[in-house]
């Protein structure tokens, strides 16, 4: 993969079959309404940004077409932006993809996107009376994914789509779409930065030995999120709220829906000695922290989409391609400890890039499902623990709720003694 200069000081990646993709870009899983999404495409375009990154899951692709009209009205030349848009799990199947990327054109009002992608390998067959029954004849994932992609490849047929990629992908993943011939794998998205597992870096390995180009996301969340806190829930809160593990029953806390929401927080004594290293090589380069960790990425032939909405940090972000770090400063980074820190972790945890937890037949062998759990009730037990989660919460409440009434109860029933015993 050949890094190339396009648009002034931005970089850009060579794609296979053809094609190039700008390295840093914008991340549109933002939950804005669509208007306020458009003026933030907009802006970013006007501001020399010129790669959009969005999913059908992040419920903005409205908001991103608008955007990208308006900047093309303006002057911006169409043919200079990269739009990514993912396919949910939820719809994988042949006729189902082809009606989610109906729904991306009807929305987006775009002639074109440049990169169509898989969210996730994960796929949750719908239960019945649900909508798209036809993935009923999803047998196993692997018959799920070979459905889809073919979808995908008559999608980019049509010229509706440049390129074709997936998120979230393993290596034996994507080698069964290579397998399948026709159009390659063009980009694979999955979490990236310091922190990761060695499956992700592995990951990221096996991409770049064989043409596929890598985008990161979260490159920041994990460190600002566990410097500034926010990932934090006391482990006494989870096991005296969710109970304690049992051979056939895990605690509710450690089954993987709670998981991917509440991540310990890193102790601040190991985050300090880090975040001051990273603050010395940022002031020594007149950069900021964020770009330092952006730019590692770079460094390494890794696109980037952090999220930014204020002009500062979007030229903070496409200004990444003039300068590079030095070779110890990649050693510092790439050496960090403690690993395994990913905010995306529904539903296998830190190590969901190692795959395998369902046999062909569809039956759960990870240790954080139910044994014999089927595929295709993934999404029944997903509904099942956060419904048991809301009721426990829902009854705390109701529980302090009352005895706060008693309390107020109480103490008016005390004051109208007392206001009787004057009189």
């Amino acid at each position: 993969l050949r890094v190339r200069r396009i648009y002034g000081k931005v970089g850009y990646l060579d794609l296979p079959g053809g094609g190039r993709m700008p390295m840093s870009g914008l991340g549109m899983c933002t939950g804005r309404h669509q208007e306020d999404t458009a003026q933030e495409v907009f802006e970013y375009l006007m501001l020399g940004g010129r790669h959009l990154d969005d999913a059908l899951a992040y419920e903005n692709v409205a908001g991103v077409g608008a955007g990208v009209r308006r900047a093309v009205a303006a002057g911006i030349p169409r043919e200079e932006i990269f739009v990514t848009i993912r396919i949910p799990p939820s719809v994988f199947g042949f006729n189902s993809t082809l009606e989610a990327v109906e729904v991306v054109f009807k929305e987006s009002e775009l002639d074109y996107v440049d990169l169509l992608q898989l969210h996730s390998p994960l796929s949750t067959v719908p239960l019945p009376g649900t909508s798209h029954p036809e993935l009923e004849r999803c047998e196993t994932m692997r018959r799920c994914h070979e459905e889809t992609w073919r979808a995908l490849k008559q999608v980019l047929g049509t010229g509706l789509a440049r390129h074709l990629g997936v998120a979230n992908f393993n290596a034996e993943q994507m080698e069964f779409l290579l397998s399948l011939g026709g159009p390659p794998v063009a980009v694979n998205q999955l979490e990236f930065h310091p922190w990761v597992t060695s499956q992700h870096r592995d990951v990221v390995r096996w991409c770049h030995q064989h043409g596929i180009a890598v985008t990161a996301y979260a490159s920041l969340e994990v460190f600002f999120g566990f410097k500034f806190g926010l990932f934090k829930f006391p482990r006494f809160a989870r096991r005296s709220l969710f109970g304690a593990a049992t051979p056939s029953s895990p605690a509710l806390w450690d089954r993987p829906f709670l998981a991917n929401w509440t991540v310990d927080r890193v102790p601040a004594a190991e985050m300090e000695p880090i975040s001051q290293r990273l603050e010395a090589i940022a002031g020594r380069l007149n950069k900021t922290v964020a770009q330092v960790l952006l730019r590692w990425a770079v460094q390494q032939n890794v696109s980037v989409i952090p999220g930014a909405s204020s002009p500062q940090h979007i030229r903070e972000n496409l200004e990444l391609f003039d300068w590079e770090l030095a070779d110890e400063d990649m050693h510092f980074l790439e050496h960090q400890q403690p690993e395994n820190l990913t905010t995306w972790r529904w539903p296998f945890g830190p190590h969901y890039l190692e795959g395998r937890y369902f046999d062909e037949q569809g039956v759960s062998n990870f240790a954080g499902y139910p044994a014999g759990l089927q595929y295709h009730d993934v999404f029944r037990y997903h509904k099942k623990t956060w419904l048991t989660a809301r009721s426990w919460l829902l009854s705390l409440g109701a529980v302090c709720v009352t005895f706060l009434a008693l309390c107020i109860f109480c103490c008016r029933r005390r004051q109208s003694r007392a206001n009787v015993k004057k009189d």
